[in-house]
């Protein structure tokens, strides 16, 4: 009978270790998606929003020497923000939306100047969020536990870089209703990169296309050129003519 008792226990202890097995392999459970915010600033809020954020945050500033506003409207793409000393800069980096331009293209004309910024600021929405710590408060292996105790192992590390991959993921709702996959990136020795995924890889593409195509219009406008003197030429009339009447 003690025998059969200890067989049943050994039975029961086989069961138990055989039903939690299956939850130790982290693998198979859904990593936790990453949020495309710092703050309370979010990806896909347009500049105008993105500066009011920033004036009503007590602890961040913007850094007025790269806001440039009215002065430079190739600036629009960047705004810089900073945390003396924790934070040396906070980089916000936005690409122009052309939809957003094409529903205000024929009520432009009649705006003020104010609204016509406000305008211009709506259509720049933001994609990046890239923030340099100092890393005499916050160094890379600091800030790599602190994201790791929050979504995990990255998907690549080594002694310079980790990366949190947007794939295999729940997606992330942007501020404009967009769901994106957001890439995270650590850099030694402390910035932090939280990026729109696919608008960041769309942005790469047309970069890589766009050398390839200004070759191919330069290669045409040469080869036109060579061909120019077996090329019909459009009537303007005698050049000695036109000098003639010139003089």
């Amino acid at each position: 009978m003690k025998w059969i008792s200890i067989i049943i226990l050994f039975l029961i202890s086989i069961t138990a270790f055989g039903q939690d097995k299956p939850e130790v392999n982290k693998k198979d459970q859904p990593k936790i998606g990453i949020e495309g915010q710092y703050r309370k600033i979010k990806l896909g809020m347009n500049r105008k929003q993105v500066q009011e954020v920033l004036s009503s945050d007590p602890d961040l500033e913007v850094d007025v020497e790269t806001d440039y506003g009215d002065f430079d409207k190739q600036q629009k793409f960047l705004l810089k923000a900073k945390r003396k000393p924790f934070i040396h800069h906070i980089y916000y980096q936005f690409y122009h939306d052309e939809k957003q331009d094409t529903k205000k293209s024929d009520k432009s004309e009649n705006k003020t100047d104010t609204k016509k910024k406000d305008s211009d600021d709506k259509s720049w929405k933001l994609y990046a969020i890239i923030i340099q710590f100092n890393n005499k408060y916050n160094d890379y292996p600091t800030l790599y536990e602190r994201i790791l105790s929050k979504y995990g192992e990255a998907d690549i590390r080594t002694s310079r870089y980790a990366m949190w991959k947007a794939s295999g993921r729940s997606t992330y709702k942007t501020s404009d209703g967009r769901n994106i996959g957001v890439l995270l990136i650590l850099n030694h020795p402390s910035t932090i990169k939280i990026i729109d995924y696919s608008k960041y890889q769309a942005m790469v593409d047309k970069q890589r296309k766009s050398p390839q195509e200004a070759v191919k219009n330069y290669q045409r406008e040469v080869n036109e050129r060579l061909l120019e003197d077996f090329t019909p030429q459009s009537p303007k009339g005698d050049k000695k003519t036109d000098d003639k009447k010139s003089d």
